[in-house]
């Protein structure tokens, strides 16, 4: 309960980024890279958590240095960042959000948001 519950704080921070960016642009999918992308809990938290599909790529621990290769690839005028993406990076697993789990965590959200503005005094202190 205790390790869920710090995937689950570090998720509604991360949550906070990501409304900043929705202020902006729509995104209804994200993809997820990276070690912790490996596991079905986080991801499953995630989707619910953000209330999106989250798309996880073949190459997880490598995704940045693709990336990175595509933006070269891109740079260099070798191929278009679209085609760049479409050609490197292949999605083994697609996660959706759960209703009725990401109702849950919308519902959670105004508390956890209280609590973090009850909080910003004290975390400037530390």
């Amino acid at each position: 309960d205790l390790a869920r519950a710090v995937l689950e704080g570090v998720a509604f921070n991360l949550e906070i980024v990501l409304s900043v960016l929705r202020d902006h642009i729509p995104i209804d999918e994200l993809l997820l890279i990276g070690g912790g992308a490996r596991s079905g809990v986080w991801r499953r938290i995630l989707a619910d958590v953000y209330g999106v599909r989250l798309r996880v790529p073949e190459y997880l621990e490598e995704a940045t240095s693709m990336g990175a290769a595509i933006i070269g690839g891109v740079g260099t005028g070798c191929f278009d960042f679209e085609e760049g993406a479409r050609r490197f990076v292949h999605v083994r697993e697609t996660v959706e959000p759960t209703e009725e789990d990401a109702r849950i965590y919308a519902g959670i959200k105004p508390l956890f948001d209280e609590c973090y503005r009850a909080l910003e005094p004290v975390m400037g202190r530390l």
